[in-house]
């Protein structure tokens, strides 16, 4: 049942039923339902942050040290509306990352999982198709117009497809549309039978909407995405000749203004320079950062950049634990934990490279985007800790605990994170 509640959770939230079918709007279906599983898992819920739990659990160690770092960033201001609200959002998200890996603890619930994602993204790609072809007329869904202008002054103006809710941005559409392509492919390519051809459709039906999105970042995640793919499912040697092909034909079928990538001009220069900005006042406030949800007010614009922006709002050890579940996510699917007794579902065991590629590409995907509090960014760690907590050897996986020597790595990777980000800067930014 528990199960089953967290599925309308997540379907409610990614679809938001309210925005298509306006009558709804009055309803709090979402917290009825999030309180209703919350009720059902609370146990599980307390054992997941206990400090035994935590150290087995990096990831989980990581997002609740976000939230000590989300209330700390406005305590120490005094800000205390702005602690208040900012704090009760991200507890929000918090307590949906905790109840995936609590009722997400089998491979065929992690499996039934991905499918009902993978659903709830076509649901949002179809709206969205339909909107964009005149089958529907919805205020929510309406297509975004943006205007560009060359070297002589000249506007052209570009369509770009959107959907409900929190993907009504084409990029943050991308987000989605990437993870279920991903989720799809897995389908295509691990399933048995002649069934698993049925899920062709909807595999193209992603790529369209993505092309549709004419999102830069996009089509950079799900190239960065698929190479990772490659990389884990086949080698390094056939992945390149993969890669090469994927890139050749998805610049074919592309084309326009989301191939032309280039960071010399236009809203790359413009992302940019927020960050240079961002960071200048992370010189300042080096350890407790500028405030959660204060950097729009302080550059104007929030960074466009969700690892630029933990950095400056939550200072250095924010940053660091941000930085962190990709570092643990990466870690923790490492091969050699993935060797279970007690797990006999080779194909569950063949998911690891497509978690892996869902990792990669949102994590390229927020690289333009500024999206560290919300549950989107979190279902990809959660789903990646509860693989592990499934899959991973019992044995060699008490090396993937948060000692020391992972805490020093962590902490080297978030330097060199920072240090790559400055002289990207310094290279590319004008």
């Amino acid at each position: 049942m528990a199960f089953a509640v967290f599925i309308l959770v997540n379907a409610t939230l990614l679809i938001r039923p309210a925005e298509v079918v306006p009558a709804l709007d009055s309803l709090p279906i979402y917290y009825v339902l999030m309180v209703s599983g919350l009720a059902m898992t609370f146990g599980r819920l307390t054992e997941q942050v206990r400090w035994t739990s935590l150290r087995e659990n990096p990831i989980t160690a990581c997002v609740t040290g976000l939230f000590g770092m989300v209330i700390l960033s406005n305590l120490v201001r005094f800000d205390f509306p702005l602690l208040k609200e900012s704090g009760i959002e991200f507890l929000k998200v918090v307590l949906y990352y905790l109840m995936l890996v609590a009722v997400v603890t089998t491979p065929d619930r992690i499996r039934s999982f991905l499918r009902w994602l993978g659903f709830c993204a076509l649901v949002n790609a179809t709206l969205a198709l339909l909107q964009y072809h005149g089958y529907l007329d919805l205020p929510a869904l309406k297509v975004l117009e943006r205007v560009d202008y060359d070297d002589e002054g000249q506007a052209s103006v570009t369509l770009q497809l959107r959907s409900v809710g929190i993907y009504n941005d084409p990029n943050d559409l991308c987000l989605i549309l990437g993870t279920g392509f991903v989720i799809v492919l897995y389908q295509v390519v691990e399933g048995r039978g002649l069934l698993r051809f049925l899920w062709v459709g909807p595999l193209i039906t992603f790529l369209y909407a993505l092309i549709l999105t004419r999102s830069r970042g996009g089509f950079l995640a799900l190239l960065i995405s698929l190479f990772c793919l490659f990389v884990n499912r086949f080698g390094v040697k056939r992945a390149i000749p993969l890669g090469a092909m994927a890139v050749c034909g998805l610049m074919v079928v592309s084309g326009g203004r989301q191939t032309e990538i280039s960071v010399g001009q236009g809203t790359a220069q413009e992302r940019m320079e927020k960050w240079k900005e961002g960071l200048i006042l992370f010189t300042h406030r080096p350890v407790t950062g500028i405030g959660v949800w204060r950097y729009s007010e302080e550059v104007g614009l929030v960074a466009h950049n969700s690892y630029v922006h933990a950095y400056v709002e939550m200072g250095f050890p924010g940053g660091s634990l941000f930085v962190g579940l990709f570092y643990f996510a990466s870690e923790g699917l490492r091969a050699r934990y993935y060797r279970n007794p007690r797990v006999r579902d080779p194909a569950f065991l063949r998911l690891r490279p497509y978690i892996v590629a869902l990792i990669a590409g949102y994590g390229m995907g927020i690289f333009s985007l500024s999206r560290n509090y919300i549950v989107p960014t979190y279902v990809i760690f959660g789903i990646a800790t509860a693989y592990h907590r499934i899959a991973a050897n019992p044995l060699e996986s008490l090396d993937f605990v948060l000692d020391q020597n992972q805490c020093k790595r962590l902490l080297m990777t978030s330097v060199g994170v920072l240090a790559a980000i400055k002289t990207f800067l310094l290279v590319a930014a004008h």
